[in-house]
């Protein structure tokens, strides 16, 4: 009960938590674009541009990471089965909270990207 009682879990004591009660760990992420004009011929210019992504995580490893629940595998209670009433059989506590680090397509990562555009 300690382990419940430290959590949004004791809001839910006897019944069963809603869908959607919780939310993944709030992260800070900041994006920077620097661009500048080039003037062409007439009224055409070049338009030159560098996005750093994910500044935070650039200055400090720590920062801009994003960890995330894995989809319904959340498991904070281990139930080893059920007694001849139906009733769940509570073997312990996961202390896992099953956090992991989301960077499958970058987003725990800073990034550099620059580029040139042409308008006329």
């Amino acid at each position: 009960m300690a382990h419940i009682n430290s959590t949004a879990l004791a809001n839910y004591k006897g019944t069963y938590a809603p869908r959607n009660a919780f939310t993944n760990p709030s992260y800070d992420r900041l994006d920077v674009r620097i661009t500048q004009e080039i003037p062409a011929f007439r009224d055409h210019k070049f338009i030159f541009y560098l996005d750093l992504l994910n500044v935070m995580n650039m200055l400090d490893d720590e920062d801009g990471r994003v960890f995330e629940y894995g989809y319904n595998n959340s498991r904070q209670i281990i139930v080893s089965g059920v007694d001849g009433d139906g009733k769940f059989l509570i073997s312990g506590v996961d202390d896992d909270d099953n956090l992991y680090l989301q960077d499958g397509d970058g987003q725990s990562r800073w990034q550099v990207q620059m580029g040139l555009k042409y308008r006329f």
